[in-house]
């Protein structure tokens, strides 16, 4: 229980700072990026933007509903030789 509420003091400073350097911006009910930020992972990302701890991989999905975990997947894919 106690690394969860780290994990998630963690995401919430985040995206305190986020906000108060505008990196985020309130628009409506919603917050929304102001300007392109880099995260360490995408489940950092994830974590920030959803304000939970979060599996980037499955969370993050493209146009066509398919999740960071597949695409990756599918990319490497070729590159594994078969056996």
């Amino acid at each position: 229980m106690r690394r969860l509420f780290f994990v998630q003091q963690y995401l919430k400073t985040i995206r305190k700072d986020l906000i108060t350097t505008s990196v985020v911006i309130k628009q409506g009910q919603h917050y929304v990026f102001n300007q392109s930020y880099a995260f360490g992972s995408p489940s950092t990302a994830a974590g920030v933007v959803l304000g939970r701890s979060a599996n980037g991989r499955i969370e993050w999905e493209n146009d066509k509903g398919k999740s960071l975990k597949d695409i990756q997947s599918e990319a490497i894919e070729p590159m594994v030789a078969p056996q």
